[in-house]
């Protein structure tokens, strides 16, 4: 099973083998009249398996995205707050570690830092939130949940802490518990959109619309004249199915930021699911002129550039 694995998660191994599989399969169909029956049999034995790792890879690679990119919206790169502080210079260093090799995705490498971080100081809650993070991109949900909740025992206004926790309250669909963390997140940082907005989804789903309204009015008057916070917005929009307002807060953030392509290529993403290709494809084309890669690869496919 372990070869399996590796070679459905290495690309490159993952290819050479399909191509191997490929090659064989072709001599074996070619000589079908000197092979007779087994021929015929090896080569259909040879299909399955090539059609089997092609089924085990797309599975595996689906359910390895990791929790985390689910909670994207529940943390954010504008909000940098940290967890407290360690004890000693000891502490910070190995949490410094742990999180270089957290960002090169070496979660094995990753964990045995923040555990030794945890010896170092048991009482940093940073660590455990830094350690819920790592379980998360490992797929060990459970033990994740347990470290933040860890990290709101240790430092009650660790506002980002109570906001991934409502989001993963949220992912289990216990709406009530999600409202009252985001709520609390809210109230110790009120200056954190992403609350607002994932707040107003929950309360949607509840039925409670002036509520999810509000919140997603109040989301954007945090940082009205910021272009991130319009695409926010509509990201939401789409996952409550209203397109007119995502294209509408996709427009906003074009207008904002002109030069960043994500709007452009988000908006052009609605319109061709509209079917207005048209203006879809000039949406692509400004995408892939500011260096979007997803736009720039579409194009391509469709043979609209080189």
């Amino acid at each position: 099973m372990k070869w399996l694995i590796f070679v459905v998660t290495n690309p490159t191994v993952l290819l050479l083998t399909l191509l191997l599989f490929g090659v064989l399969a072709a001599i074996i169909t070619k000589n079908y009249f000197r092979f007779g029956r087994l021929g015929s049999i090896m080569a259909g034995l040879l299909t399955v398996v090539v059609l089997g790792v092609l089924a085990i890879s797309s599975v595996f690679n689906y359910w390895s995205v990791p929790i985390r990119e689910q909670l994207r919206y529940y943390a954010n790169s504008d909000i940098n707050e940290k967890g407290g502080k360690s004890s000693s210079v000891q502490c910070d260093e190995l949490y410094e570690k742990s999180n270089i090799h957290f960002e090169k995705k070496e979660y094995d490498e990753a964990l045995k830092d923040i555990n030794k971080t945890i010896e170092c100081d048991s009482k940093y809650a940073g660590a455990y939130f830094k350690r819920h993070e790592i379980y998360l991109d490992k797929g060990q949900k459970e033990k994740a949940i347990a470290d933040l909740d860890q990290a709101i025992a240790l430092k009650p206004d660790y506002a980002l802490a109570y906001n991934m926790r409502a989001g993963h309250y949220m992912i289990n669909n216990q709406p009530d518990k999600a409202i009252e963390y985001f709520t609390k997140a809210i109230e110790l940082n009120p200056n954190y959109h992403p609350s607002y907005f994932m707040r107003a989804i929950v309360y949607k789903r509840k039925g409670q619309n002036d509520l999810a309204n509000l919140d997603l009015e109040e989301g954007v008057s945090v940082y009205p004249d910021k272009a991130t916070v319009y695409m926010d917005r509509g990201e939401v929009y789409l996952i409550l199915g209203e397109k007119d307002n995502a294209i509408q807060d996709f427009s906003k953030s074009i207008e904002i930021a002109p030069n960043r392509s994500w709007g452009y290529l988000r908006r052009g993403d609605i319109l061709l699911e509209s079917g207005k290709t048209e203006q879809a494809i000039c949406d692509y084309k400004t995408a892939a002129r500011l260096g979007n890669l997803e736009a720039q690869l579409y194009l391509k496919t469709k043979g609209i550039i080189q």
